[in-house]
């Protein structure tokens, strides 16, 4: 307790009487500093009041910065709305024209496209009067043609009916030196009427075609003349189209425009509203802030007032609480020492006859002094672990006994057994056994399942083998149409069905190459296989008399395997025509190969062509060689151009 003293500014070896004055000194200290608890409270609160004040001055700094910030954005604001504004106001006074520019493409657009339907649909009339024509002259021919027949199945019919004596029904003449003796062919009126009313009828076609034609041209013009108005003379589709998207898409952005200026107006008058608040607010919160800021400085000045008069009467304390817990100390201090003083005095008493009564209690035990008694002293916790341990052995040697007590137990033998290795071996014996009844209990399942199948399996076998032999049969002939197998030839069923037609084929197409030719090559079919184990049965051999050899069709000349396509197409219209119940094929076309051939080559196939067109058909040629225009009286001649194709008939 003295020790403490230093602390209280007193000395370690302080009198009892000035330590209790000392005490004294501090609780009347205690009591004037009481009085000045008012004063500290105040001071804590101006200085309160002053971090408010503070506060309150800074968020009111911040808000007013973030004004200025909103009022720094507005001026670009304002710029950019009046700029919109002023777009969309140019865009309403540019509505009108786009409009009318867009109303001229479209009927601009629309006129072309009329012109272009139009002017397809003229090239269509055109074709249909050439072929309306064609069929006009074929039926007035033909007309002509059974009239004259008619006129000779008058006459004939008319020297029938003469005889000797007997009246003439033209002349009167009862005498018959020249009677007609031709047969005639039997041509009626009613087959006259219907030639002359289809000629009629053909006639009114080409009328109702030059109508049709005529109406087409004035609708053509009539576009033309509105484009020209238009100043579209051209009528281009592919540039009008183009240019009207266009009109279109700045019309829809002026729509877009237009709509969206009451919208940027009422965003000017809103920046302009956000201009004036944003004013009012600046002023509002610079008075707030200075008036805060004024508040703040009156609590400092009350709270430096505050502070002076604490700090003369605290005797250089930092504050009244460490003031008076100071003084506090002190008499604590003080105190502690005077009734520390008392009980060492109690204490010197007591030891003296507790060391007494030690001391006779030691030599009663049989200790030479207390020293020796006290290092025999155990502590409660050791006695009561050695308890515990006590009856720890003796539970764990009842328990071995009641074991070892255990009659199968009894024979044990004498030596200890090596525990680690005999837990091994057992569990190693306990999982032999249980994968062993595991194994059993699968063979058993599966040899179950075994039982249960095996009739099943004998009896599909047998179902299986005149089953597997009926499709070993289809197989075979199977193998047999497709060409494989024992097909030597490996020649497919269609291919079988196909040659003998083939051979039609190559029969009628060997007589007009063998013209074409001058009796050189003919055609003849072929099942043999063929090289590299492809499908045989459709194959073409040109047989060449000059040698005598059957030669690859791969092995002719261009020219001469132009001939051979020639003649096989002319042979397979025969066949089919012959098949056909003698229908007619009218009509033959050659497209390109004529380039191919020589001077006397191109003669001989001339004039195989020339005795199909003395058949009756009609033989189209199609080719760009020069020397065909000299050879060919009725031409049509294709032009292209940039708006097409046009066709312009020569000899016709």
């Amino acid at each position: 307790a003295r020790a403490r003293l230093v602390a209280a500014g007193l000395a370690v070896d302080a009198a009892p009487a000035a330590v209790r004055a000392a005490a004294q000194a501090a609780r009347r200290r205690t009591g004037r500093l009481d009085a000045l608890r008012d004063v500290a409270d105040a001071l804590v609160q101006e200085r309160a009041l002053v971090r408010t004040a503070a506060a309150e001055a800074e968020a009111g700094a911040t808000a007013l910065t973030a004004v200025d910030v909103r009022l720094a954005q507005l001026p670009g604001r304002r710029t950019s709305v009046r700029a919109q504004v002023e777009a969309a106001r140019c865009a309403a006074e540019r509505l009108p024209v786009v409009e009318a520019r867009v109303g001229v493409l479209t009927t601009a657009v629309r006129e072309a496209r009329g012109l272009c339907d139009a002017l397809a649909r003229l090239d269509q009339l055109r074709e249909e009067h050439v072929l309306a024509r064609e069929t006009l002259v074929s039926l007035r021919e033909k007309e002509a043609d059974l009239r004259e027949a008619r006129f000779v199945s008058m006459v004939a019919e008319l020297a029938d009916r003469l005889e000797d004596g007997a009246p003439c029904e033209v002349c009167g003449a009862t005498s018959h030196p020249d009677p007609y003796l031709g047969d005639g062919d039997s041509v009626t009126r009613d087959d006259e009427d219907r030639a002359r009313l289809a000629a009629e009828q053909a006639a009114r076609e080409v009328a109702d075609v030059e109508a049709r034609t005529a109406a087409q041209t004035a609708a053509a013009d009539g576009h033309r003349e509105r484009l020209a108005v238009m100043g579209e003379e051209g009528g281009d589709v592919g540039a009008l189209e183009p240019a009207l998207q266009a009109a279109q898409d700045e019309l829809a952005e002026v729509h877009i425009l237009v709509a969206g200026l009451a919208a940027v107006t009422a965003e000017l008058e809103q920046v302009a509203a956000a201009q004036a608040d944003g004013d009012a607010e600046r002023v509002r919160l610079d008075a707030e802030v200075a008036a805060e800021r004024r508040r703040g400085e009156e609590a400092e000045q009350r709270a430096g007032a505050h502070q002076a008069r604490l700090a003369s009467e605290l005797d250089g304390a930092p504050d009244l609480a460490a003031a008076l817990a100071y003084a506090a100390q002190v008499a604590e201090v003080c105190d502690a020492v005077v009734e520390a003083a008392a009980i060492a005095e109690r204490a010197s008493a007591e030891a003296v006859r507790t060391a007494s009564a030690a001391l006779a209690a030691a030599t009663a035990a049989g200790f030479s002094d207390v020293a020796g008694a006290g290092s025999a002293v155990r502590t409660p916790t050791w006695r009561e672990d050695a308890r515990r341990r006590l009856r720890s052995y003796d539970d764990e040697r009842a328990a071995a006994e009641a074991v070892l007590a255990a009659p199968e137990l009894q024979d044990l033998p004498a030596e200890p057994v090596e525990v680690g290795a005999a837990l091994a071996a057992l569990q190693a014996a306990d999982a032999a056994v249980r994968e062993t009844g595991g194994a059993q209990a699968a063979v058993t399942e599966r040899l179950r399942a075994l039982e249960a199948l095996v009739p099943q399996l004998v009896v599909a076998i047998e179902a299986l083998a005149p089953l597997a032999e009926q499709a070993a049969q289809a197989r075979r002939l199977a193998d047999l149409c497709a060409g494989a197998g024992q097909n030597a030839l490996r020649m497919t069923l269609t291919s079988f069905v196909l040659a003998a037609r083939l051979e039609q084929v190559a029969d009628m197409a060997s007589g007009r190459l063998l013209r074409m030719t001058q009796g050189r090559y003919c055609l003849v079919h072929t099942d043999g296989a063929v090289k590299g184990g492809a499908r045989s049965g459709l194959g073409l051999l040109a047989r060449d008399s000059w040698t005598g050899q059957d030669r690859e069709t791969s092995t002719l000349s261009g020219g001469e395997t132009f001939l051979a396509s020639l003649a096989l197409a002319l042979g397979l219209s025969d066949v089919v025509q012959a098949e056909a119940g003698g229908t007619r094929i009218e009509a033959l076309f050659v497209d390109e190969g004529f380039g191919t051939l020589d001077e006397d080559t191109l003669d001989e196939v001339m004039d195989v062509l020339d005795g199909l067109r003395e058949g009756g058909r009609v033989v189209g040629l199609v080719s760009h060689v020069a020397e065909l225009r000299a050879r060919i009286p009725a031409q049509v001649h294709v032009r292209k151009t940039r708006r097409g194709s046009d066709v312009v008939l020569v000899g016709c």
